[in-house]
């Protein structure tokens, strides 16, 4: 019965920390990482500007 409380809180915590994942991290995944024209797949390509370069790895 211990293990399954045990089970259920865990769980529950991780739950409840995901959905609170706005943040920082959250943040600079959404401005560089999503779309077709993200700044890490221009950084990937070699196309990225010193500007951008420079925007990202101050986010990182």
């Amino acid at each position: 019965m211990k293990r399954i409380l045990l089970t259920c809180t865990c769980l529950f915590t991780s739950v409840m920390i995901a959905a609170a994942a706005e943040g920082p991290i959250a943040d600079a995944m959404k401005k560089y990482h999503k779309g077709d024209t993200a700044t890490c797949k221009k950084v990937s390509a070699g196309t990225a500007t010193p500007e951008e370069l420079a925007d990202i790895l101050k986010s990182y």
